[in-house]
């Protein structure tokens, strides 16, 4: 199927070490599988993986990057 379609799947990977930011703008991804920790049955069923990955910037402020 077309990927314009949506039948893919994604494994939603958020450590337990992030901070919940409460902001305004967050990344919605449909049909993901939310782990704290990517395993084998997880991986097997998605087609697709993101990280969600938070530092410290210079300024003392969180800075968020998701990483396909």
């Amino acid at each position: 199927r077309s990927h314009s379609a949506g039948g893919e799947r994604w494994v939603d990977h958020k450590p337990t070490t992030n901070v919940d930011l409460d902001t305004v703008l967050q990344p919605n991804i449909p049909n993901a599988i939310k782990v704290n920790a990517p395993n084998e049955k997880a991986l097997s069923k998605c087609d697709k993986y993101v990280l969600t990955h938070q530092e410290v910037a210079s300024d003392g402020e969180i800075q968020t990057k998701l990483i396909k």
